[in-house]
């Protein structure tokens, strides 16, 4: 986040891409999942998550953080990968997941109280994407 906008009761964040990596899957997957799931739902499923990109947690940066308002909720770790080629896919997700766990990234969940966390390893390669739990 670079800045944020109050107008009347809404808040507005500026945000900014970390690495061409996160650009990547931005413009190519997560723009058109946007737009997508406004046409279907408003965006009302993420209401519930503050939704945090690229912030410090445990020994580095996840690449988003899904944090439920409510601890009761899963929080959700994902950590993206792209591939030069499709045969690549499966081994950077396993290397998203690894990750996840070397550098700690649950850890500032778990001691905020959160009891669930949801790990996702997500690999993109051109149009297609794989995902590990």
């Amino acid at each position: 986040m670079t800045g944020q906008l109050l107008e009347g009761n809404t808040v507005y964040l500026k945000l900014a891409i970390p690495n061409e990596e996160v650009r990547y899957i931005y413009q190519n997957t997560i723009q058109e999942w946007f737009k997508k799931s406004v046409r279907s739902k408003d965006l009302s499923s993420l209401e519930d998550y503050e939704i945090l990109s690229n912030r410090e947690s445990g020994n580095g940066r996840p690449d988003i953080l899904l944090k439920p308002y409510d601890e009761k909720k899963p929080a959700v770790i994902l950590e993206l990968k792209y591939a030069e080629k499709f045969t690549q896919m499966e081994e950077k997700c396993k290397e998203a997941l690894n990750q996840i766990d070397e550098k700690g990234y649950a850890d500032g969940l778990t001691n905020e109280g959160y009891e669930k966390i949801l790990k996702y390893g997500i690999c993109f390669c051109q149009k297609s994407c794989r995902v590990f739990i």
